[in-house]
């Protein structure tokens, strides 16, 4: 199949093809190689910068976290800030001289700790007594901790406070985070809620921008982008994960996706990296090596077009010469120009559609002299006028003496001969070919014992259907010779059909059927390849039919013979369908 495809093409065709998957094609699979892998080393450079970020993120959030521990451990273990807290949780208040100096030697010293790190927003201790004499910036009464929206009771163990806004004293500072610890005394119990806080924006830049970073707890707080929050079941993963990076859709926009694990704050961190600029950079210098290579390749195309041109125009001259001579222009002559190998073949060429020429010339003037004898042999077998004049005297006398059956039969007599004789039409409506068969059956019927029936079954649009002159009247009188025993009756069967754009007229035999080696005979006979046999008295033949009817309507239509056993012999006559003066007639 793929020969006899590449066979039909023309060269120019072939070069270009040549061009296309010998060029072009490699040069686009490489540059689209080239791009995709230059896009995959972009993103793969932002993947390790976010792979830092995430990294750095990490190590800022240990630094912090371990720096509050070590804050909460310095106030944990200052003696006299727990002793004041016992004293507070029993009932016991100090004087003012004792509040200033455990302002002046404690309070100060442990809130230089939050003076020497810039990460450190606030340290508070958070007595158990609503109602204290409360030390600023450190030590307040529990009716406080709903400045930092802490509503739960103070913590048993050391947890993490996320994302809070601190309103203490009239002010409102969004976005806190600490670590909270019970203070618990020499009994074992709790005294207080120590609170280390730091700023959340400047360990989490990216944070609170609304689309870039999120954070998500175990307990389930959430704080950040809200289409990174939504990514749950992947954050979710990122519990036991140190590190991952992952590339996939947000709100209709390619991404990174990068999670890390904070430890000490038990919560993944999510930050996503925006990819359009990436894709959009890579489509468009895609976009811009496509454009060039179409027009890199219709340049060549064009090239290549001027060149196979330039080098078989002759050749294109000799195909269209061919091409016009079997369309019926017989009288094409190929331009030569040089005198190269396919100038020398034009050449030939020539010479040959001149015999071929010549030939056509001899066939047509021997098939006409053929066809001109046999109808001319048909035309002068009987003086016309002086029969059909005869004939009429013979009339007038069975008239005269009233011998009806006999000018019924020299009426049905002079109209065959009439039909038979006058050749000034090719074609003849089908209507006039049935009356010449009635004619010719009322004839035989006078002749043998056996009456025979004429069966019609024709459509009454189809009687003016055309087909040539005498062609069913051979065909039924081959019926009335060969189709049985002139003693008895018999009946013929003609059926007249249209499909499509066919007509096809059936003759069917209802007598004895034909043998195999008989049918055989006479379809081979009907196309030639064997010697005809006349048929009938006329001397025309099924073969004679079978040529006059190929000759006038085209080579597809034509006789065709069935025969069955027990259920005679059908001849079948096909024909295209059409009225009087649509084909070739008069």
């Amino acid at each position: 199949m793929k020969n006899k495809f590449l066979s039909r093409m023309s060269i120019q065709k072939r070069f270009a093809l040549v061009l296309l998957f010998g060029v072009l094609v490699p040069v686009i699979v490489f540059c689209s190689w080239l791009l995709h892998s230059w896009k995959l080393q972009l993103v793969d450079q932002q993947k390790t910068t976010l792979s830092e970020q995430l990294n750095q993120i990490s190590a800022d959030v240990s630094q912090v976290s371990e720096l509050c521990a070590l804050s909460a451990q310095a106030f944990q273990s200052n003696r006299r800030l727990q002793g004041h807290l016992e004293n507070l949780a029993a009932g016991n208040r100090a004087d003012t001289a004792e509040l200033y100096e455990f302002y002046q030697n404690d309070i100060t010293s442990l809130q230089n700790i939050v003076s020497v790190n810039s990460f450190l927003y606030r340290i508070r201790v958070y007595s158990v007594c609503p109602q204290i004499d409360e030390i600023y910036p450190v030590l307040f009464g529990s009716d406080r901790m709903a400045d930092i929206g802490w509503d739960q009771p103070i913590p048993t163990d050391s947890c993490w406070w996320i994302d809070y806004s601190d309103t203490m004293f009239g002010a409102s500072v969004s976005h806190r985070m600490a670590l909270l610890q019970p203070m618990k005394g020499m009994n074992g119990q709790t005294n207080a809620m120590l609170e280390v806080s730091a700023d959340m924006p400047r360990l989490f830049p990216l944070l609170f921008d609304g689309r870039s970073a999120a954070l998500l707890t175990r307990q389930g707080r959430a704080v950040g982008a809200q289409p990174l929050l939504d990514q749950t079941e992947l954050l979710q993963q990122g519990f036991g994960e140190p590190l991952a990076i992952r590339q996939l859709t947000v709100e209709g926009s390619p991404v990174l996706l990068g999670t890390v694990y904070l430890e000490q704050l038990d919560a993944v961190y999510a930050q996503r990296m925006d990819l359009s600029v990436i894709y959009r950079r890579v489509a468009w210098v895609q976009l811009v090596a496509t454009v060039s290579m179409v027009l890199l390749g219709t340049v060549f195309a064009w090239a290549v077009r001027c060149l196979v041109n330039g080098m078989l125009r002759q050749l294109d001259y000799v195909v269209q010469g061919v091409r016009q001579f079997s369309q019926g222009n017989l009288d094409v002559e190929i331009p030569v120009e040089g005198q190269d190998e396919i100038g020398r073949f034009s050449m030939q060429i020539n010479e040959l559609l001149a015999g071929i020429r010549q030939l056509i010339h001899q066939n047509v003037e021997k098939e006409v002299l053929v066809k001109n004898t046999q109808i001319r042999a048909l035309q002068n077998q009987i003086n016309a006028h002086f029969l059909y004049n005869v004939l009429e005297a013979i009339k007038m006398m069975a008239e005269i003496d009233e011998e009806y059956d006999i000018a019924d039969a020299v009426t049905s007599l002079g109209k065959l001969l009439r039909y038979t004789m006058k050749w000034n039409r090719r074609t003849v409506a089908l209507q006039e070919e049935l009356e010449h068969i009635n004619n010719y059956i009322a004839l035989v019927n006078l002749r043998y014992d056996g009456q025979i029936r004429l069966n019609k079954q024709v459509p009454e649009a189809l009687l003016v259907q055309e087909i040539p002159k005498l062609s069913l009247q051979p065909i039924v009188e081959n019926a009335v010779v060969h189709g049985g025993s002139h003693e008895e009756d018999r009946e013929i069967r003609i059926t007249v059909s249209q499909t499509g754009d066919v007509v096809r007229i059936a003759i069917r035999n209802e007598g004895r059927a034909m043998s195999r080696e008989a049918l055989e005979h006479l379809r081979r006979s009907i196309q030639g390849l064997e010697e005809t046999r006349s048929t009938g008295g006329n001397g025309i033949g099924l073969k004679n039919v079978q040529d006059r009817i190929c000759m006038t309507f085209g080579q597809e239509y034509g006789i065709t013979v069935d025969s069955r056993d027990g259920a005679g012999t059908t001849v079948t006559v096909a024909v295209p369908f059409g009225r009087i003066g649509q084909g070739e007639g008069t």
